[in-house]
């Protein structure tokens, strides 16, 4: 059994003053766009669910992150999962030299083991 879902968002210019709880660095009348993929497939026995997200704001930023999980029962009553994630940006050029930023880019990976007594 599997399951799979795409959605996509358009906002226009997020904040335009650029008041309230935002980053000052950022073009606020510029749009916002993103779009997500979410998966759930059954797999050997077990339950993979890949996420896929995306955003882009005109002449700021691109972000994106990828999520990836399995989980399985591997004897009676022990369970094991196992996550791994990837979230990046590329940042706008004009951004880059006016606050001295760069892209930047995160991993993380983790695993568990369950038993249920």
């Amino acid at each position: 059994d599997s399951s799979q879902k795409i959605t996509g968002v358009q906002f226009n210019r997020g904040n335009p003053k650029g008041d309230g709880d935002v980053s000052g660095a950022l073009d606020w009348s510029k749009n916002i766009y993103g779009a997500a993929a979410i998966g759930s497939y059954d797999i050997t026995g077990g339950q993979f669910n890949p996420q896929l997200w995306l955003a882009y704001m005109s002449d700021n930023a691109f972000l994106y992150a990828l999520d990836a999980a399995y989980s399985t029962t591997i004897f009676d009553g022990i369970n094991w999962s196992i996550e791994g994630a990837y979230l990046g940006n590329s940042v706008d050029n004009k951004l880059k030299d006016r606050l001295g930023v760069a892209n930047g880019n995160f991993f993380a990976l983790r695993g568990t083991v369950e038993v249920n007594g």
